[in-house]
């Protein structure tokens, strides 16, 4: 069956008009995969590609039926700013929706009731705001109308920066939910989190008991918070493996403003841990778990690590954009992103694996080269979201090792030739980094090409002579 498969595979990939209409397609649809954004319900439908859409964002100024979008519509963003939402004809059923769809984002103006059947049981996903109201007057939120969301997966209750959710005392999530987002002053005392729940944001300390210690499910692997106490052990659910406590612009965790010195603060099976901008303490040995792979420091950080407090596990290490350099203990077998890093294998350039170039000016194309030309060893390449140089060979070390070149500038359009990098066995183009790519060797090229999926604007114009090559990627 698979070699029949691959036969008739042939038969249409040789086809040139075959081939023609099916590639024309597939550029349609991977150009209009993410979602896209209309001013009004008229743009919408004058739009000529609707039938590639799956996921749009309306913002509705008139009163307008949703349920007669097309039904390749499953995903729908609402934006209607102030008090534009109360035009949207919300009833005591779904039938104002899809009845398709899997996935909604809305914002109501303060004190909308949502009826109990008023969203279909489709659902997937669905994100709920509230603009802000009277500050005088807390209303209560209530979750009658999720009961019937026996499907969704993960829901979001968001919040703004001036007053918080309040929510009733009955206020339940549906125990089908494993991913979410919840912003609210404190919990109900009768609340419990889905015992199946694997993922959860909050910027409170919602998520702990007045003894200090977690209230989350065993599943839970995921926390994203943001809070300034003092850590302490059990706080953390025992199964964690992803931890974030960050906010991007109110950063408050600095462990209380004490040394992060004790043991068994973090689960052992912690494997990625972010911490916020305002975090500047020192860090004891012993204290970051032993299976930990990827950690990141904000940009207040301006401690030197002791080497000995760095699990020998981790892959990659970054601190922030402070522009102080400070020098920090030599990992070989890490990527390092800092400022300045490779100054410190000035007397020992082989041995640098991996390069970060990140620096607080743009590159000149000298300095580039002298960054790079006694580099002989290395196999990791990142460039920075400042960096917009033409890479020529003359700038890459001699005896060209890379296998891993990363770009991050969304504005980068330069010529990039393969043929300078023989040993390229991935080219990573994060955000919306869109390199005119070439080569005059592809028939042995051998490389895969990671691009965002919402990164449109490279799929859409990258060689289709690539397109083989290309493997979408999530939103980086």
């Amino acid at each position: 069956m698979t070699r029949d498969i691959g036969v008739l595979y042939r038969i249409v990939f040789n086809n040139i008009y075959l081939y023609s209409i099916i590639k024309k397609h597939l550029r349609l649809f991977n150009f209009f995969y993410g979602t896209r954004y209309f001013g009004s319900v008229k743009e919408f439908y004058q739009f000529k590609f609707i039938k590639y859409l799956s996921c749009i964002t309306l913002d509705i100024k008139e009163t307008f039926d949703l349920n007669q979008l097309p039904p390749n519509i499953t995903s729908i963003e609402i934006f209607s700013p102030y008090k534009k939402c109360n035009i949207i004809p919300l009833t005591k059923d779904s039938s104002w929706l899809p009845q398709n769809l899997t996935k909604l984002s809305i914002i109501f103006p303060r004190g909308t009731v949502i009826e109990d059947y008023a969203l279909p049981n489709t659902l997937k996903e669905l994100y709920i705001g509230f603009e802000l109201g009277d500050k005088e007057i807390k209303k209560e939120l209530k979750s009658n109308y999720l009961t019937h969301l026996t499907n969704l997966e993960k829901f979001t209750l968001a919040h703004n920066f001036y007053e918080e959710n309040q929510l009733s005392n009955d206020f339940q999530i549906p125990e089908s939910v494993t991913k979410l987002n919840l912003f609210c002053e404190k919990l109900p005392e009768s609340f419990k989190y889905p015992s199946r729940l694997v993922k959860l944001k909050t910027l409170n300390l919602n998520f702990i008991n007045s003894d200090g210690i977690s209230i989350l499910p065993n599943s839970c692997t995921s926390l994203d918070v943001d809070f300034d106490i003092k850590l302490q052990p059990n706080m953390f659910p025992p199964n964690l493996v992803h931890l974030t406590m960050y906010h991007p612009d109110y950063p408050k965790f600095n462990n209380g403003g004490y040394p992060l010195i004790e043991e068994n603060i973090f689960p052992n099976t912690l494997t990625y841990l972010k911490i916020g901008g305002n975090f500047n303490q020192d860090i004891g040995i012993n204290v970051l778990p032993h299976q930990l792979k990827t950690l990141k420091l904000g940009n207040g950080y301006k401690k030197k690590m002791i080497k000995e407090s760095i699990p020998p596990t981790l892959e990659y290490f970054e601190i922030g954009y402070s522009l102080g350099y400070l020098e920090q203990p030599i990992l070989l077998n890490c990527i390092f992103n800092c400022f300045d890093y490779y100054k410190q294998f000035q007397s020992s350039p082989t041995l640098l694996k991996y390069l970060v170039v990140r620096t607080p000016y743009r590159l000149s194309a000298s300095d580039f080269t002298e960054m790079l030309k006694d580099k002989t060893n290395l196999e990791y390449l990142e460039l920075d979201f400042l960096f917009n140089l033409e890479i020529e060979q003359t700038s890459l070390p001699p005896n060209n090792k890379i296998k891993t070149l990363v770009f991050n500038n969304s504005d980068y359009t330069k010529i990039l030739n393969l043929d300078y990098f023989p040993n390229l066995q991935v080219l990573i183009l994060k955000n919306r980094s869109n390199p005119i790519i070439t080569t005059s060797n592809i028939d042995n090229l051998n490389i895969t090409i990671k691009i965002p999926v919402t990164n449109t604007k490279t799929i859409n114009s990258i060689d289709p002579i690539f397109h083989r090559f290309i493997k979408l990627t999530k939103k980086e």
